[in-house]
């Protein structure tokens, strides 16, 4: 059976990885900035996610090489390029959640896979986005919750594009509440500098390090 794609991605980037200066052990091996907007339709209804992943420089010279994309950052991809680049990280493996997670109440709510992905390179840096579909629509009331992060914290996602709300969000507010270590979260995180590249920490942990955006509605 072939091995699946987002698998054979981590592979070799984590072999990438031993063979760079430094980079041999340890956790996070991947650094993705961006956000997670919520998309209001005209009811006022959470109904998707607009989701947006910036690659560190060092994944996204990977992918570009693994993909055979344009080495000069003044040459524009085309429109195949393109397509291409956003289904190498949109081809999601069964079971994988998608790193981004919303929450009403504190339940969580489905989400589909990524829909009308899009990708370009920006100052060389691999950017893709994507939308989510809320399964069922809901009007955030009181609250709501969405976070970004990878449970296996192979991948250290950072919310840096202030949150927004696209469509009819009146009444409703965004707070960014971004991860604060404290002294024992701070001591936990230098520890994973020790699981070797290949290995997964035995507990979910990148839940501990997300940041976080608040949804309040009227």
């Amino acid at each position: 059976m072939p091995e699946p794609r987002r698998a054979r991605f981590r592979t070799g980037l984590a072999l990438a990885a031993c063979l760079s200066a430094g980079s041999a052990a340890a956790h996070p091996h991947v650094f993705i900035d961006g956000g997670a907007n919520p998309v209001f339709d005209a009811e006022g209804r959470i109904t998707a996610l607009h989701v947006t992943w910036i690659y560190d420089p060092f994944t996204s010279l990977y992918m570009a090489e693994e993909l055979g994309l344009p080495s000069d950052p003044d040459t524009p991809l085309s429109a195949e390029e393109r397509a291409s680049l956003a289904r190498y990280q949109t081809e999601w493996t069964e079971g994988f959640e998608g790193d981004s997670y919303l929450t009403r109440d504190g339940t969580p709510v489905a989400l589909s896979g990524p829909l009308e992905a899009d990708a370009e390179i920006s100052e060389g840096r691999v950017v893709i986005r994507f939308l989510r579909r809320v399964e069922t629509p809901f009007r955030p009331a009181p609250e709501a919750e969405i976070a970004v992060y990878d449970p296996s914290y192979y991948t250290a996602y950072a919310i840096t594009d202030a949150p927004e709300a696209e469509g009819n969000a009146a009444g409703c507010s965004l707070t960014l509440d971004p991860f604060e270590p404290t002294q024992d979260l701070a001591a936990l995180q230098q520890s994973l500098f020790d699981i070797p590249a290949d290995e997964d920490p035995d507990q979910d942990l990148g839940g501990l390090f997300a940041d976080r955006i608040e949804i309040r509605c009227d």
